[in-house]
């Protein structure tokens, strides 16, 4: 019996185990820990692996495992302790691989040859992994692009709510008193601002919208009733109707929603306005009079301003009057307030879970059970254990090749190199 071959392979008894946490406890002066390590990345899932070793051998029983926390926020998740004769073997889980620990030293040819037999032996267990793979819960993980746009939206939203006072603030200062020495520098800390205000001022208005449609298509996609999605035409219908109806209808066509939205609600009124200016945003709907920032004469080809001042500050001016920063403002803060009132209006613990969901980078849907989930933790744990291989680094031996004599002449053959201890 040895590591090549999985079918003798068993899992440790109790007694083993504890001669194996002994062993773990001793200090590394007293215990010459020896062996090798191969992270299964490419060759081998963790799902074909996992599945594979349940079926064998039952729930895992390593080390890992025992003190693992009873939640997806762990660097192992789970491990198993198993035994070729009376040589150890270990698979230890994290996230995205899978560490194999053998008590001697493989080369690359013998770990190559280990994850073939391995990956042969699924064939016959494949009822029971099948069987095993079927009880697993199984999660659709989705992006949440409500959450990329609204942690950018947020940072604009920052800029322009710290660069415009203190834009306002300089321009103050300009006004009591014009004539400075550093008049220079200043102009040049005032242009940076101008530079700010107006760059967010722009892109804000345009991820405004989106971010709400974001939200809506967040909620219309967990909380859809089951005969609304199986009825494709009355979802086509409601998903691409106008934003008023599919606001005001989210009650009839969503599970979840305590009572609807009013059409004369406060929030609702107030956003109507940021729509109509999204609309003639994304279509490039100009109107010369309307949208002007400002009224020149001329006699012929001299330019009579209706307003004096500085010429770079004359420019400035005019640029706030076109990008209009505090509406921005107003309308960002505008659109939060529907998206609060559209919370407000659904049961108080499905309101818990769609807020929990907009703050997550990667949740879950189990189609099955019709299940939202949090499956992972906010923040990305890994570590780097030095000496450690990879399945992707090993390399096959080169053929040999050698001369031999035929009737015809001489010609190369291949030949396999010798197999090592296999």
């Amino acid at each position: 019996m040895s590591y090549f071959e999985p079918e003798t392979w068993r899992p440790a008894t109790r007694q083993e185990f504890l001669d194996y946490l002994a062993e773990r406890r001793a200090p590394r002066r007293d215990v010459e820990r020896v062996g090798d390590i191969l992270v299964i990345r490419k060759t081998i899932s963790p799902f074909d692996l996992y599945t594979y070793l349940k079926a064998r051998f039952g729930e895992p029983n390593g080390l890992m495992t025992l003190f693992a926390s009873d939640d997806s926020d762990n660097l192992f998740h789970w491990d198993y302790l198993l035994y070729a004769g009376d040589q150890q073997l270990t698979f230890t889980g994290a996230t995205r691989e899978v560490h194999v620990r053998v008590g001697r030293g493989l080369d690359d040819a013998e770990w190559l040859a280990f994850i073939q037999r391995l990956r042969t032996d699924f064939g016959r267990v494949g009822r029971d992994k099948g069987r095993v793979a079927g009880e697993l819960e199984k999660w659709s993980v989705f992006p949440n692009r409500f959450l990329a746009i609204a942690n950018r939206c947020a940072d604009l939203f920052h800029d322009l709510s710290e660069a415009l006072p203190k834009l306002q603030r300089a321009f103050e200062r300009d006004d009591a008193r014009p004539s400075r020495e550093d008049y220079a520098r200043r102009a040049e800390r005032q242009a940076a601002l101008v530079t700010k205000v107006t760059a967010a001022a722009l892109e804000l208005p345009i991820l405004t919208p989106v971010l709400f449609e974001c939200f809506l298509g967040l909620v219309v996609g967990l909380l859809v009733r089951p005969e609304v999605k199986a009825d494709t035409e009355r979802l086509d219908a409601f998903v691409r109707g106008r934003l008023n109806d599919k606001i005001l209808s989210l009650n009839d066509h969503c599970r979840g929603f305590a009572r609807g939205l009013a059409s004369d609600n406060e929030a609702l009124q107030r956003f109507w306005p940021v729509v109509a200016r999204r609309n003639d945003l994304i279509h490039g709907n100009l109107d010369p009079v309307r949208d002007a920032v400002e009224v020149v004469y001329f006699d012929r080809k001299r330019p009579l301003h209706t307003s004096g001042g500085a010429g770079h500050r004359s420019y400035w001016d005019s640029l706030l009057l076109q990008y209009r920063p505090q509406r921005v403002i107003d309308d960002y803060l505008a659109m939060h307030h529907v998206i609060h009132e559209i919370l407000q209006h659904m049961e108080p613990q499905v309101r818990a879970t769609i807020t929990a969901v907009m703050g997550d980078t990667q949740p879950g849907w189990d189609q099955r059970r019709r299940k939202i989930g949090l499956l992972f933790p906010g923040h990305v744990a890994g570590v780097y254990l030095p000496g450690l291989r990879y399945d992707s680094e090993l390399r096959a031996p080169r053929r040999r090749t050698r001369r031999v004599r035929s009737p015809l002449g001489p010609t190369d053959e291949g030949v396999p190199p010798a197999a090592a201890g296999l």
